[in-house]
This record gives structure tokens, sequence and C-alpha cells, in this order.
């Protein structure tokens, strides 16, 4: 049997598991339930076979079309959310994402799994329109990154946080946070990339004075060929363990403030 068969065996049955959601958002190190300031998101079409009895479950699974707008914040998640609260976060104070971990039948889903980066972008809402009435269609610009923390290990991996800080000269004002952890895939072409993408309501507090740059669009941001998104199975892997420190980041430049 060929090894990208293998591998794409392996995908389906240890993948399938280690799906999560960036349900909670952390500010100044205090978790908040699900959904409260985290934009939810709607049910996988193909998840109800494996867990019908675990709705949230159900919400796990992954982007891959880098044409679809639940690139941007998740799936449905880039439509209005009034019912979403809006968190305040003073600039420079530290805040992270927390992943779902409430699965019932082991620890293993309630961990990042997968290896591959994670990044954090922020787009403010127009002037004069509510962030929960707003689609996100506007211009992000990214603002952390968690890559590899050596040659062989990701920073996220095995863990349950995404922690950063917003730059201290962050213009004030409400933004769409969105966080996402791609997961680069070296197998077929028909099993794709995997995108892990939640977006927060937050309102940001703080001096201002910067200016933001390098700018990108979801979807647009990405392609199949966008290197750090198409992976070269020889140089990276699999599974992704190897040369981590030559990985292309995807997207734009990180603004720090």
């Amino acid at each position: 049997m060929q090894l990208s068969v293998i591998l794409a065996l392996v995908l389906l049955v240890y993948g399938v598991e280690a799906h999560f959601t960036f349900s909670h958002l952390l500010v100044n190190n205090t978790q908040f339930s699900a959904w409260k300031y985290v934009r939810d998101v709607a049910l996988g079409t193909d998840s109800f076979e494996a867990y019908p009895n675990h709705p949230e479950w159900n919400k796990t699974f992954p982007q891959f079309d880098l044409a679809s707008l639940d690139l941007r914040c998740g799936r449905s998640a880039y439509k209005p959310s009034p019912k979403t609260l809006t968190a305040d976060i003073v600039a420079g104070s530290p805040i992270g994402f927390r992943i779902a971990q409430n699965w019932p039948w082991d620890d293993f889903s309630a961990r990042i799994q997968h290896p591959g980066p994670g990044q954090v972008y922020l787009a403010k809402a127009p002037k004069g329109v509510s962030v929960a009435e707003w689609d996100g269609d506007g211009v992000w610009f990214k603002v952390a990154y968690a890559g590899p923390v050596s040659d062989t290990k990701w920073t996220l991996q095995n863990g349950v946080d995404f922690n950063f800080t917003i730059p201290h000269t962050t213009p004030p004002g409400t933004y769409l946070m969105r966080v996402e952890m791609i997961y680069p895939n070296v197998l077929p072409e028909t099993l794709g990339t995997q995108f892990y993408v939640n977006c927060a309501q937050v309102n940001i507090l703080g001096p201002g004075g910067g200016t933001p740059k390098d700018f990108a669009r979801f979807p647009g941001a990405y392609t199949k060929d966008t290197p750090g998104v198409k992976m070269d199975e020889a140089a990276f892997g699999p599974p992704l363990n190897r040369n981590l420190n030559r990985y292309p980041i995807p997207g734009p430049a990180i603004w720090t403030g």
C-alpha cells in the first residue's frame, strides 16, 4: 500500500477525534464560558453519524475550502451575531483562546493534537456599525503567531491554550479577533490542509497611536499553493515533525504596534 494511502487512513481514524473549537476567550488569564464572547458556529454536516448525542463535538470539523466565507470566523459565524457579547480588552494585557474541554469519552480531544501553527488577526468594525451586526467583510491585520519552538516541536501541539497580547498601540475600538490553527497537510489534495477558525468580539481599550499595516481579507488571504498551506512532504514530514524552523508563515507579516 502506498505511503500516502496509509497516511490518509490514519488521518481519517486518528484525525476525527483530534478536531476542536476555540470556544473560550481568556482575558487576564480568566476563562469565560463557551461562546460567551466567541461567535458560535454551526454544526458540521458530516459529523452527526459519529457522535449524534454530542452537538458541541459536531461543531469541531475544520474548514478546507479556502474560498468559503466560513474561513473568516468558522462555520456560518461570518453572519451577524447579536447574541454574542463583546469583551473589553486593554491593549497589552494577556489574552488567549482555549479549546473546548467537555468531551465525555477521554482526554484525547481536549488537547490540540494536530501539528501546525496558530495565528491571530484583528479587523475593526466600520464606524457606526455594531461589531455584533458586522460580517467581517473588511481588512484584517495579524497580531500574533505561534509557530515551532524547535526544529521538531510546535508551540500549540498537545496544549489547550493559545496565549498572546494585543499590541499596546492598537487603535481603540470594536474588532473581530480571529484565531486560526492550521494543520498543513502533506497528504493528497483531496483531503486538504485543515483550518480551525473562530472569532471573538472585542472592544479594545488603550492609548492607541499605532497604525496597523500589511492587511489581508478572508477569504482571499490563502490559496492551496500558498507556502505554509501547501507542504513539501519530503522536507517537513510526515507528520510535520522535522525542519520546522524552515516553515514558511502564510499570510501577512505580524504587526507589533
